[in-house]
């Protein structure tokens, strides 16, 4: 951004505080705030495809070495068969005989299901299909449990070899192959422990399934033998539903037996029950009439009278007390009601109401003492005396009521406990004769119980079926598994996808910038160029491996490094409106990406193509200017720090490189704070008095992240340069300095991608190879 003499005129803060701080850093969203080594979700099949090409070698190396591993354990698995035989747990139930079994059947729930799939797993049932299965089958079962997989193959591929191999070799060079363990029963003690071991083998290998909301176990086997798979299920399917049969009918048998052997017992104890109460009522009398006995009888009636006399003195009680009530509020609401009933009391309640109301009327007309009032008065207690007496008169024949009611109840009660007293030797009786009938009807109800339960049990034992039925045989499979071509498939494509995830990741793992499309991509600044790694390239035709990068550009101006500065410096004669910028300021973000270096080299590259140039060293806390370029100025150093006595013309500051020509100001020596020295008029007067002398001033300020002298200086630049360190600046620290650098005002701003090495940036960046720096004689960098 070019700086108008007007704008040069007004002092440095002035001129600071007229930029706006708010900047847009870029209209395109899709380049705005993208985060760097964004993945597929962020950016989309073109990083993904990127990413590809860039490890195309490596994905097709690990494809190719993964799918052999696969397409070897393809080849080393062995075929194996499965068959599946159906069995139902049957939710109907047949019914012969209208009687409780004696071994319900099964309910068809979930805990029941979860229980027989145990039983199905269980050795003792494995057991009992070992025992079903004929002597071939049985050794095909044991060698289906001792290791016909990928460890088998291995084994005899391995003796395969060893016999090839054996004639050609020394002896005692391959090892030896373990012999596989013994598959029949001549390899066990005795019979029972070959079919114990059948049966270990065959529980480990069976596997019932069964959906949540079915009542169907699926049975399934898988052996290398198609023929062997079938049968084992449908051993397993036959031996479940016999041994349910088998369970039911010995709890049966065992339950008749039962039975029988208490029958003649129960049968002598109800007969002696019976025999003893026909005793015991022919000694003691208790012959009954109509179930009852005459005490008895007597004793009820007088019971039943007492308790209607008592209720009926409880009503007197209940209306005495109501009574009484009322008594006590006279004039309220109780006491009309509890009175009604009485003529009498009813007329002086309406007198008392007319004889109120006119005495209202009296009130309202005269005073308290007129002798109407006070006749009025009068006469209306003595009707309230009245009505007074005849409610305790009403009370007092209500008493008389409840004290008749209370001993007609007192004699009720006398001769009640006259009939209890003659009654209770006989009642005791009673008791003692209904305990004996009590036990000789629990005798007979459990004879006859058993009577009729035996005769059920007989019945039920020749109709008994399983709670289960074989839906579906287990027939012979013919498909095997698994399918060698779908394996082989399978793990071709697992591998490509596995080697290009870890191409993903490799590229999610870059740590810097490396290309100029990802820094304007994620900065949305345009980038001005790259400059060269001279320790990974020639140092030209006058340089060695070693060279200086700024002795490159001194000795060899062809060399690609010299050239990528003249791109550089072309780039920024164009980047403002324009216009070729005097002042440019040079800055990093964080120390150690090549600024100075960058600064010095592209002030001499400037100088030696005939342009006035004076670089100036703006970073007074690590000064290095005079030692890039050579220089040994006399002592004490004038710089910028001579500032701090003030300015007294740019020829007591400027010294000069010997080699090239250029004009330089070191920092000096002094002891002066570096921002007072930014932010004096005295250094605004040195820049304006180098912009009438020169076409070009570099200003070489420190790092923008570590101290604000960049920002200071902002203002009296007219293009600024970052340079960033190629593939170690990250991206976030790229930003927060492009940030910083913006608050400051100045637009005009680059981007210098430093230290490249070329050869490793032709993968990221195919087309750099069309200029010819990878191969260029001169490859090196800042």
């Amino acid at each position: 951004m070019a700086i108008s003499q007007d704008e040069r005129r007004r002092p440095l803060s002035a001129r600071r505080n007229s930029f706006d701080h708010e900047l847009v850093i870029e209209q395109n969203p899709a380049r705005t705030g993208a985060s760097w080594n964004a993945g597929p979700g962020d950016a989309g099949l073109g990083w993904v495809a990127l990413a590809f090409r860039r490890y195309l070698l490596l994905i097709v190396a690990v494809t190719a070495a993964l799918s052999g591993l696969f397409a070897l354990a393809a080849d080393l698995v062995p075929s194996r068969y499965t068959a599946t035989a159906l069995v139902m747990i049957e939710p109907r139930k047949g019914q012969v005989f209208q009687f409780a079994n004696v071994v319900s059947s099964l309910p068809p729930d979930l805990a029941v299901v979860k229980s027989e799939t145990d039983v199905l797993q269980s050795h003792a049932l494995a057991r009992k299909v070992a025992e079903r299965l004929d002597p071939a089958r049985r050794r095909g079962a044991l060698g289906d449990g001792m290791g016909d997989g990928i460890g088998l193959r291995l084994r005899n591929e391995t003796a395969r070899l060893r016999a090839a191999l054996s004639p050609w070799l020394p002896a005692g060079l391959l090892p030896d192959v373990p012999a596989p363990a013994a598959a029949a029963p001549e390899g066990f003690p005795d019979a029972d422990v070959f079919l114990d071991r059948v049966a270990k083998t065959l529980q480990e290998r069976i596997q019932i399934l069964v959906d949540g909301r079915s009542y169907v176990f699926h049975i399934r086997y898988r052996s290398t033998d198609p023929t062997l798979a079938a049968a084992v299920a449908n051993a397993y399917a036959a031996a479940y539903i016999k041994d349910q049969l088998d369970l039911k009918r010995a709890l049966i048998r065992g339950a008749n037996g039962r039975i029988e052997g208490g029958l003649e017992a129960l049968e002598r104890q109800a007969r002696e029950s019976d025999m003893a109460v026909q005793r015991y009522v022919a000694d003691h009398g208790l012959f009954q009439v109509g179930g009852e006995t005459l005490a008895a009888q007597q004793l009820g009636g007088v019971g039943k009278e007492l308790s209607q006399i008592a209720a009926d003195r409880a009503d007197k009680e209940a209306a005495l007390a109501e009574l009484r009530r009322a008594a006590q509020d006279a004039n309220g609401a109780a006491s009309r009601s509890a009175v009604l009933k009485s003529p009498l009391i009813e007329r002086l309640r309406e007198r008392e109401a007319e004889m109120t109301q006119r005495l209202a009327n009296l009130r309202e007309r005269y005073m308290g003492n007129h002798p109407e009032v006070v006749a009025a008065t009068a006469a209306l207690r003595d009707l309230r005396g009245k009505i007074a007496d005849e409610i305790e008169r009403i009370i007092r024949n209500a008493q008389g009521e409840v004290d008749t009611a209370a001993r007609r109840e007192a004699a009720a009660r006398e001769r009640l406990k006259a009939l209890q007293s003659n009654a209770g030797v006989a009642e005791e009786d009673m008791v003692a004769l209904r305990e004996l009938q009590r036990r000789a009807a629990a005798d007979r109800s459990l004879y006859e119980s058993f009577l009729h339960r035996a005769g059920e049990t007989l019945a039920e034992q020749s109709t008994e079926t399983p709670d289960a039925r074989i839906v579906s045989e287990a027939p012979v499979p013919e498909d095997a598994f698994p399918p060698r071509a779908l394996l082989v498939a399978g793990g071709v494509v697992v591998s490509a996808v596995l080697a290009g995830l870890l191409a993903l990741l490799l590229e999610r793992r870059r740590a810097g910038i490396r290309t100029e499309t990802d820094a304007e991509a994620l900065l949305g600044v345009p980038v001005l160029g790259m400059t060269l790694d001279t320790r990974r390239g020639g140092g030209g035709r006058n340089g060695g491996r070693n060279s200086r990068p700024v002795d490159l550009v001194a000795r060899d101006r062809s060399s690609a490094y010299s050239e990528s500065l003249a791109q550089i410096r072309t780039g920024v004669q164009q980047s403002v409106d324009g216009l070729a910028p005097k002042v440019v300021l040079v800055t990093s973000s964080i120390p150690g990406e090549g600024k100075s270096v960058f600064a010095a080299s592209f002030a001499r590259g400037a100088a030696l193509s005939r342009i006035r140039t004076l670089v100036v060293e703006c970073d007074m806390r690590r000064p290095t200017l005079a030692r890039l370029l050579s220089a040994r100025p006399p002592r004490p150093v004038a710089g910028l720090r001579s500032l701090e006595a003030g300015f007294a013309g740019l020829e007591r500051l400027v010294h000069t490189d010997p080699d090239t020509g250029l004009d330089f100001i070191p920092a000096g020596d002094g002891d002066a704070h570096p921002e007072d020295i930014l932010r004096s008029l005295d250094f605004e007067r040195l820049i304006l008095e180098a912009r009438r002398c020169y076409d070009l001033i570099v200003l070489d300020a420190p790092p923008v992240l570590s101290v604000s002298d960049a920002r200071i200086i902002a203002p009296l630049a007219d293009h600024m340069i970052l340079a960033l360190r190629w593939d170690s600046t990250r991206p976030n620290v790229a930003q927060a300095a492009l940030k910083s650098l913006r608050s400051s005002g100045l637009q005009g701003i680059g981007v210098v991608l430093t230290q490249v090495d070329m050869r490793r940036q032709a993968l990221y960046q195919p087309q750099v190879q069309s200029y010819g720096y990878a191969s260029h004689p001169g490859v090196g960098a800042s």
